[in-house]
């Protein structure tokens, strides 16, 4: 394979010319010992010549980083594993974790930021909800197919990331005269990038696997191949996309964990699982096979007779070649013998689904049955666990079972999971819905919809603006009395904050949860009822107003 240099453009000060050698790659993709199926096999990868330039950081390596010529083949393996049941689980279950109905919007407009009282702050944060709320739930105005609501794009957009290592979308401006607002989202497959797209000046860009940079190394654009709705291949023909537009505008949402610094581009996060969750798919394939023969039979018929007086019995003449049939006479003996045992069954006694031979003298039918196999199942839960565990996820949810898994242990197999999960929500689901958010916001500002006060410019205070709290569903609770009363006692203690609590069940907000509390109370009032939250424990009587 023949290593070059990044090109000059994006080197840092100092660096010598560009210079190319040939190296032999030691990661990629070897023959699997099973079937005819391809494996991965990521092994140190080879980094070059060992030469060091800049300082000691600048190293040869392969355009894109040491995962680019690997990355599209082990994102096609991520998307055709998908068919297997553990991959299967590991991806329905990141997504339901990570994911789950969507994020959930909290305002936190701050009064002193904007020069407003906090009740002003209160009044536009709720403003700014339920108008995004509306936005996000019609498909046909945040979708550019029309298809799907904003919830559904993460969840599409999350599972890209797992099976391809990347969350891609572009933020279109695209007007309609049967929609409100013209921001939308177009969810893109990761290969859409053009990753045999290099170039060493273009514009004042200079582009590494589809990946623009400018002159100081900071991600500007990509270079995409366009797939629209209803045409099933990619053009051929490369659109640039900056990564913001000229008035600031988010157009890209581009999102994949840092795995290797000097890279372009990443590969799936659950690449670790693939290998034993394939060796997991043939192992049942073929106890299958073993099962299949299991379940049939061979009968055998056997004599005590030796064989040459078996056949002397038959013939009394030899054979011409000194045997003692010829091929023609024992093609005959085997004949009569088909016809005698054959299909017709006239020499059995049948005996309701079973039949008894009628066996000549010393004759003896046995049957042949292929023997059991009884260490499948500790060996494909040994397969799962490793999958689980390389892929970060609980080794019980993936194979479904806990029956051998008592409370603390749930606990202590669920509890990296869900840290691992948190990650991943705040630096890649949130991240798209904020972008989103911010574009939105500016537009239903500039058409009048959230109403700012007067000396307030959203284009010079849209971090005050958009400051918000994103909420998703809590983490899976293996047993709920043992939880909440741990909650109860922690929370009595000091130890932790309603806010926790509310993360650890639901992901509610504090302030949306206490206003919704407040109208509660206020309302049960009417009709002299107490609220459980306010009465329990204290025989507080609510008295209608």
């Amino acid at each position: 394979m023949k290593i070059e240099l990044l090109p000059e453009a994006i080197a840092p000060p100092g660096a010598p010319a560009a210079i190319s050698f040939e190296a032999k790659p030691q990661a990629g993709f070897q023959d699997s010992n099973v079937g005819n199926e391809r494996r991965l096999a990521w092994a140190v990868s080879s980094q070059g010549s060992g030469q060091f330039f800049g300082g000691g950081y600048w190293t040869a390596q392969a355009f894109g980083g040491r995962y680019a010529k690997e990355s599209l083949q082990a994102s096609r393996v991520a998307m055709d594993m998908a068919t297997s049941s553990v991959i299967a689980t590991i991806l329905t279950t990141g997504v339901t974790q990570v994911v789950g109905q969507g994020l959930s919007l909290s305002s936190k407009i701050r009064g002193a930021d904007l020069g407003i009282s906090d009740q002003e702050a209160r009044q536009l944060s709720s403003q700014i909800e339920q108008a995004w709320a509306d936005y996000i739930s019609e498909p046909r105005e945040v979708d550019s197919t029309g298809r799907y609501n904003l919830h559904s794009l993460a969840a599409g957009g999350y599972l890209s990331f797992l099976k391809a290592g990347a969350f891609l979308a572009i933020l279109d401006w695209q007007p309609r005269a049967d929609t409100q607002y013209a921001s939308r989202v177009t969810l893109l497959d990761p290969d859409q990038i053009a990753k045999d797209y290099h170039r060493s000046d273009e514009g004042g860009l200079s582009f590494v696997a589809g990946v623009g940079f400018d002159k100081g190394g900071r991600f500007t654009a990509l270079a995409l191949r366009d797939a629209p709705m209803g045409q099933p291949n990619l053009s051929n023909n490369v659109r640039i996309v900056r990564a913001y537009n000229s008035i600031g505008r988010r157009q890209i949402v581009w999102l994949q964990e840092n795995t290797d610094p000097r890279g372009v581009h990443s590969v799936s996060p659950i690449v670790g699982a693939l290998t034993p969750a394939r060796e997991e798919a043939a192992l049942q394939e073929l106890t299958l096979d073993k099962h299949l023969t299991h379940a049939g039979a061979t009968l055998a018929i056997e004599t005590d007779v030796p064989t040459k007086t078996a056949f002397d019995a038959l013939s009394a003449n030899e054979a011409p070649g000194g045997g003692l049939l010829s091929d023609a006479e024992l093609t005959a003996f085997l004949d009569r013998k088909e016809a005698f045992w054959g299909a017709s069954g006239r020499n059995r006694v049948p005996l309701r689904g079973a039949s008894l031979y009628h066996l000549l003298p010393n004759e003896k039918l046995h049957l042949l049955q292929s023997q059991g196999d009884s260490t499948f199942a500790d060996f494909s839960k040994a397969l799962v666990r490793r999958a689980a565990r390389a892929a970060g996820e609980a080794a019980p949810v993936i194979d479904g079972d806990f029956s051998e898994v008592n409370f603390s242990a749930a606990k202590m197999a669920l509890e990296p999971a869900w840290r691992l999960a948190q990650v991943r929500r705040k630096f890649i689901v949130e991240e798209f819905y904020a972008a989103v958010f911010r574009n939105w916001l500016q537009e239903a500002v500039h058409r009048g919809v959230i109403e700012l006060p007067a000396h307030v410019d959203f284009d010079t205070q849209a971090k005050a603006i958009t400051r918000a709290k994103w909420t998703g569903s809590g983490p899976i609770q293996p047993n709920i009395g043992k939880a909440r009363k741990a909650q109860i006692e922690a929370l009595s203690a000091g130890l932790i904050t309603i806010s926790d609590v509310l993360a650890e069940n639901g992901g509610g907000d504090f302030e949306q949860h206490v206003s919704a509390l407040a109208s509660e109370r206020e309302y049960l009032a009417q009709f002299g009822l107490s609220h459980p939250a306010f009465s329990a424990g204290n025989g507080e009587k609510v008295n209608s107003a």
